[in-house]
């Protein structure tokens, strides 16, 4: 990692030492806290908690465990090409993500993973540091909408997988019953093209709103040249699955949920 003027103190943390139960424990305790809160429709209980969670030293540490040592993609450098593999280097990061300064997000990078069709997918991968504070942001942002979410909705949340929505499936459609049919829709360009400020104002004023316009607007570096985001979010790891259910509920707001009727 490019080691920046940091003096390291004594108040660095040997990770290897943490009782990462007991972080694990304090973070679920908060997301439960925030999903009871949004059921009963406090707001603004929903908004202190959600700041709280912004801030907790317990969230953070997660965020960089999960990113630096967890996921498969914790040797995958942004465009700073800096990856995080050391205890010092993990101390730096958690200094760094103290800072509020959206400033220090930076442009995704552009890569394109081929596809069965002989196609490319393009993906976007942002640095070390903007996958954290996006991990960080995710958990406060999260568990509001899951109270929210329509039961029967299975992609991309926590806890439900694709044998949960087979399990839901069989048991609509199954041999014995009378519905007989699927129904198959894609909405071309969905997150190409949706609207920055729409999205935003969806959002409404949740405390970490302007780490998410930052990202929504920090452009993408292919090659050596660096394109603006004029529109839509950008297709990375962190908040891509969030992205993908409040499109969805954007899309059933305004579709009238005629398809949520149809399947349910």
């Amino acid at each position: 990692m490019q080691i920046a003027n940091v003096t390291i103190t004594d108040e660095n943390i040997a990770w290897n030492a943490i009782n990462w139960q007991k972080v694990n424990r304090r973070v679920n305790n908060l997301r439960r806290r925030i999903y009871r809160a949004s059921c009963e429709g406090n707001m603004k209980l929903v908004r202190s908690l959600q700041r709280l969670t912004l801030r907790s030293r317990s969230n953070t540490l997660q965020a960089i465990r999960r990113v630096t040592q967890i996921n498969q993609g914790r040797n995958t450098a942004g465009v700073d090409k800096v990856v995080v593999n050391t205890d010092k280097e993990r101390n730096l990061l958690l200094k760094q993500l103290a800072s509020n300064d959206t400033k220090s997000v930076k442009p995704i990078k552009r890569v394109y993973i081929p596809k069965k069709n002989g196609k490319s997918r393009p993906l976007g991968i942002p640095t070390i540091g903007d996958r954290c504070k996006q991990a960080v942001v995710k958990t406060a942002l999260e568990p509001y909408w899951e109270a929210k979410f329509e039961k029967c909705s299975y992609g991309f949340r926590p806890g439900r997988s694709a044998h949960d929505a087979i399990r839901r499936a069989y048991s609509i459609a199954g041999a014995n019953k009378s519905k007989k049919w699927v129904l198959d829709a894609d909405i071309e360009g969905a997150f190409d093209n949706i609207d920055h400020n729409f999205l935003m104002k969806f959002i409404g004023n949740f405390p970490g709103r302007n780490w998410i316009k930052a990202w929504l607007t920090s452009g993408v570096m292919e090659g050596w040249q660096i394109t603006q985001t004029v529109a839509g979010p950008p297709k990375e790891e962190s908040l891509v699955r969030f992205y993908s259910i409040l499109l969805y509920m954007v899309w059933k707001q305004c579709s009238g949920s005629i398809i949520t009727r149809m399947v349910q």
